[in-house]
């Protein structure tokens, strides 16, 4: 008698699918991805993402560094520049002083305010070293030398020459009343010597003044 082989039901088809389908899904790989679409980011850690905004961070302060050192190198070249045109500008304008004889054999000092390109002076035989001092100042900050605060010291300088003089000639004239024994003339002398020495020096205390408020 032939043996025949048995052939699986129906019922055995449908299970053995069934187990096939299970190791099917458990033997693809697995992707971790938002949804099922594989064109989407993979979702980044938090480490992940603290690093990348470290690394962002530390990048844009570098770039701002950068930025900030360019900008003190323009600063400082400014700063250079400014000063050698300011420099050029101060040695325009300069004082000379010049050393006269005077009849008491005594040497007499006068100056002269005179331009460093041309040599040409724009005031001669000053009295006062102060006078011109205040005054190559002011030309060299660009005053004319009509400008009210030059044409101040020049007629302040004058007023102190005037004075002086006076005040010279008032002290010969009461010393002489004193030997012809003037009394009376001699006081108005002395009050007229006193008048004009004070009036030489306030004119000399407002021109130190004026040069040493020059800034």
């Amino acid at each position: 008698m032939t043996n025949v082989p048995m052939l699986p039901s129906l019922s055995d088809i449908e299970q053995m699918k069934k187990f096939k389908s299970i190791a099917d899904e458990n033997n693809t790989p697995r992707e971790y991805y938002t949804d099922l679409s594989l064109n989407k980011k993979p979702i980044q850690s938090k480490q992940h993402i603290m690093e990348n905004k470290i690394n962002n961070s530390a990048s844009n302060i570098q770039n701002m560094k950068n930025i900030l050192e360019k900008l003190h190198k323009i600063d400082n070249n400014i700063l250079i520049e400014t000063k050698s045109i300011n420099k050029e500008i101060v040695e325009t304008w300069k004082v000379k002083t010049n050393i006269l004889e005077n009849s008491s054999n005594k040497p007499k000092k006068t100056f002269n305010v005179f331009n460093n390109k041309t040599s040409q002076s724009i005031l001669e035989n000053l009295t006062l070293n102060e006078s011109a001092k205040a005054i190559s100042l002011f030309l060299n900050k660009g005053l004319t030398i009509e400008h009210n605060k030059i044409q101040e010291i020049i007629n302040l300088t004058e007023t102190f020459n005037i004075s002086r003089l006076e005040a010279n000639k008032f002290k010969q004239r009461y010393q002489r009343c004193i030997e012809l024994k003037e009394t009376e003339a001699g006081n108005i002398f002395s009050k007229k010597f006193q008048i004009s020495k004070t009036n030489a020096i306030v004119a000399y205390d407002k021109i130190k003044s004026i040069l040493e408020n020059i800034s």
